[in-house]
């Protein structure tokens, strides 16, 4: 880990009270069904708010892309270019939700200076509890430019803390590096403690590399459902997720020093 320094300025910025004020205002949409009006209302709503912030950063180097298939909600694609424009680290997650009872309905730095070695980007998803949807169309706009994904990995399901033994995260679907670097990433950058657990399905496409809440068997029972709300979430527990996602970023989009992995199209630290 070399850039704690550097991260240690937009680390301090994150808060539980913007969480919450953000969420709360998500979770108030009357669903985020990937083909439902109010999915693409959801969809524009995150849209307008993260340009909002690349607006207030002053950061000229900052880009946001929405991507727009045959159905209503659009995926989003919020770039930080770098010196390397075509190498690429992601963080990503989906923005769309479902509820499994009724499907349309849910709720009752040195970065942004141009400093870094590779591209940042955060990666919103359109249509992933149908299969994954949006995330496919994202990489598959990457072949004709020969985009280098060097490293992804998605944050979700992450404002849940159940007791006991509740002072964890869950990392799934990665190979033994992968689950390396976000290991030593959490350490690093939080107090929260890492065990390894498995998805329990396919496991493909962008949760091949996914970092939840708790180990699988301890994930909210409010997930797909009625209660899947702000007031059910757990702020402190979510900060502790936040926390090495931007460590995470810092970590990879600065390094200049890579290695190919004996994995095709992989590559380390």
């Amino acid at each position: 880990m070399t850039q704690t320094a550097a991260a240690r300025s937009p680390v301090s910025k994150l808060s539980r009270a913007n969480m919450r004020s953000e969420l709360t205002t998500f979770s108030e949409f009357y669903n985020r069904y990937y083909t439902s009006s109010y999915g693409k209302q959801a969809s524009d709503w995150l849209l307008g708010e993260f340009r909002s912030v690349v607006s207030a950063s002053g950061a000229t180097r900052a880009s946001v892309k929405v991507f727009t298939r045959s159905w209503a909600q659009n995926s989003i694609l919020g770039a930080i270019l770098e010196r390397s424009p075509s190498e690429v680290v992601v963080v990503d997650t989906h923005l769309d939700s479902v509820n499994d009872r009724n499907r349309v309905r849910l709720s009752s730095s040195k970065i942004t200076a141009g400093q870094g070695v590779n591209t940042l980007e955060f990666h919103w998803y359109a249509g992933e509890e149908a299969g994954l949807l949006g995330s496919g169309e994202i990489f598959d706009s990457y072949r004709p430019s020969s985009a280098v994904v060097k490293a992804i990995a998605a944050a979700g399901h992450d404002g849940m803390r159940q007791q006991p033994n509740g002072r964890h995260h869950g990392l799934y679907g990665l190979g033994p590096r992968g689950a390396t670097m976000l290991t030593r990433v959490g350490l690093q950058y939080t107090t929260t403690g890492y065990i390894h657990t498995q998805c329990g399905y396919g496991c493909s496409d962008h949760v091949s590399a996914f970092v939840i809440e708790a180990a699988m068997s301890r994930m909210s029972p409010h997930i797909h459902t009625d209660w899947d709300a702000a007031s059910t979430l757990n702020f402190s527990h979510m900060l502790e997720h936040a926390m090495p996602a931007v460590g995470y970023a810092y970590e990879l989009t600065l390094a200049s020093i890579w290695e190919k992995s004996a994995r095709p199209g992989g590559w380390v630290v």
